[in-house]
């Protein structure tokens, strides 16, 4: 097989180098990057144990990557990825992380892919999830009172949950928790 027709292009190694940046839980060095890709253009053999940053430095600048200082690593840059802050709800209970951009109805595709570039998993609680005799059910569906200030769900099992948003839907309630997904951002 001839070695050079398997290499594939500038800008096909440009967005594999991407992809494994987005989807890295950090910045990362460029050998650790060609381990990811592990194919013949970076790696020896197409194994990660040839990995080489030889191939992956020039593509890293190439794209614009970012060395961060001392580390000898490098990531994307402009990415400000969503992190927990302190939650202050409105007068009826509701709030919304004040990085999550707004994404109108039938936009589902676009907040799927900021999830995907954020690298984060969400998880919804309803309200109507609640026992019937949950103090902000009964006043929320019975008694019509649309204050959820009261209500605090707990986070889903597992590490690193953070809420995302409290806001009120056609079903009642959510409480939106996000977490990094495993292999996603830092």
């Amino acid at each position: 097989m001839n070695r050079i027709a398997s290499r594939p292009g500038a800008e096909e190694r440009n967005e594999k180098v991407r992809a494994v940046l987005r989807a890295a839980t950090g910045p990362m060095s460029p050998t650790e990057i060609a381990r990811t890709i592990s194919e013949e253009w970076c790696c020896y053999g197409g194994k990660p144990s040839g990995a080489t940053s030889a191939s992956i430095s020039p593509v890293l600048k190439r794209i614009g990557a970012v060395r961060i200082a001392l580390a000898g690593k490098w990531a994307l840059p402009c990415l400000a990825l969503i992190q927990p802050v302190e939650v202050a709800r409105d007068e009826f209970g509701f709030w919304t992380h004040p990085d999550l951009p707004s994404f109108d109805e039938g936009e589902g595709e676009k907040y799927n892919a900021w999830l995907a570039e954020q690298g984060i998993r969400v998880s919804m609680s309803a309200l109507e999830d609640e026992p019937d005799d949950h103090p902000a059910y009964v006043a929320y569906f019975d008694n019509s009172d649309v204050d959820v200030s009261n209500w605090n769900p707990a986070p889903p099992s597992g590490d690193g949950w953070f809420p995302l948003a409290i806001h009120d839907t056609e079903d009642g309630p959510v409480f939106c928790w996000a977490t990094r997904a495993p292999g996603g951002a830092a």
